[in-house]
């Protein structure tokens, strides 16, 4: 069993508030002197499947075996009893089970990001942008499969014909209690030390983006940005103690630079934008927990580990169309890949471990339209420019993440 959720449902609702500043041409920067706060409320549906390593899609976020090597050690009794159990018939050991859980899980999140930019020079705008998260994870947690306590009888009783003590430990077998409903958070808070899994709610800032636009060009219908920039590790991190939390941020500096084109065409009614950003995600020390297998990955025990998450490629493809001065409306085309993350610690295996579904995907369509005034303030039509913008994307394909549709309302004011 992993952590019920990773951070890459936080890296794919990172703000790029800044991808298009004054219209839709991606080259567009702010003109010297002109100041731009940018608003985005990001709502989100329900998180209740999500794509695991082959881009398979699942319900269940959690589904785990209570087996003889995880129960062994939870009680002075149980030490003795699985010791035991082992000695006489390592394939009773191995099959003993108190059944099976699984944790049916909702995830609600929505994000207010809010950016402010500035033209240095007519070709060059800097902006810094940061997200509010408000965040609640629901998990209920099941019984899937009862106990196989018969099957072990049966096994021991097949070595009891000359072991007086198969015999004994046969018959006690068929005596233990059934689970009690409780038996799987005993085991996650009294064996483990993790907070109980059910209800999970936390509010706070994300990371900080610090990055400038620079204009490449200055021809009037194509043209040609890049961005630079560092992102500030400002959010809460992932706590190693809480199995349902996420972190509002990664822990680590990252360093990112983007360049894109656009073009014109029919006298600005139709434009074409494509961009590609890579992300270094700088290395840091983070405290996690010690995983004993691919299988149960939590564990008791808590570790500082070298980590150096994967860095990030995003693509996107827009077209947009402008029926009018004031209004657009364009469909998109986004791809994220996230390499998989190294860990570096005396624990070779762990190390293992931990960098397994790390690797991340995502493909996403998404649709919008925008009405601004921008073009109108400029032409002395309108007193005051803004522009207000809707839209939708959906997810569909993905590896190792969560899925989601997002819907996303934004507001911008120059002044």
């Amino acid at each position: 069993m992993r952590k019920l959720l990773n951070s890459s449902i936080i890296t794919i609702l990172t703000l790029m508030l800044f991808s298009k500043i004054a219209s839709a041409e991606y080259y567009s920067t702010l003109p010297k002197g002109v100041r731009n706060f940018v608003f985005k409320y990001i709502g989100m549906d329900s998180v209740n499947s999500s794509y695991g390593p082959s881009g398979n899609e699942f319900q269940y976020l959690i589904h785990q075996n209570l087996n003889a090597k995880i129960l062994e050690d939870i009680s002075s009794f149980s030490k003795v009893y699985f010791d035991e159990l082992k000695r006489i018939a390592p394939e009773a050991y191995d099959s003993f089970s108190f059944g099976e859980y699984s944790g049916n899980g909702q995830v609600d999140i929505n994000v207010k990001g809010y950016g402010f930019a500035y033209g240095l020079t007519k070709n060059i705008t800097a902006y810094v942008s940061v997200p509010h998260f408000t965040a609640s994870v629901n998990m209920n947690i099941i019984r899937t499969k009862g106990n196989n306590h018969q099957e072990v009888s049966s096994i021991l009783n097949q070595h009891g014909v000359n072991d007086d003590t198969a015999s004994l430990w046969s018959q006690l077998t068929n005596e233990l209690p059934d689970a009690s409903g409780g038996l799987f958070q005993s085991v996650i808070v009294n064996l483990l030390g993790y907070q109980p899994i059910g209800a999970w709610n936390a509010t706070g800032f994300g990371d900080t983006d610090l990055a400038a636009i620079f204009r490449l060009t200055d021809i009037r219908d194509m043209g040609m940005a890049i961005t630079s920039g560092i992102t500030i590790p400002t959010g809460r991190i992932d706590d190693p103690d809480i199995l349902q939390d996420f972190g509002f941020g990664d822990g680590q500096f990252d360093v990112f630079s983007e360049i894109g084109a656009g073009l014109s065409l029919f006298n600005r009614v139709i434009d074409l934008d494509s961009s590609l950003r890579y992300t270094v995600q700088l290395p840091s020390n983070k405290l996690l927990r010690v995983p004993d297998s691919e299988d149960f990955t939590i564990s008791a025990d808590k570790q500082s580990f070298y980590e150096k998450l994967g860095n990030k490629l995003d693509f996107s493809i827009r077209t947009t169309l402008h029926p009018t001065d004031w209004i657009s409306a364009y469909g998109e085309f986004l791809y994220n890949h996230i390499d998989q993350a190294s860990y570096d610690s005396s624990n070779k295996e762990a190390n293992r471990i931990l960098a397994i579904g790390t690797e991340i995907e995502t493909v996403f369509l998404k649709v919008g339209a925008e009405l601004s005034t921008v073009n109108l303030y400029n032409s002395g039509t309108m007193t005051v420019p803004l522009a207000f913008e809707l839209s939708a994307q959906t997810m569909m394909r993905g590896q190792n993440t969560p899925k989601y549709t997002r819907y996303d309302i934004g507001v911008k004011l120059y002044f």
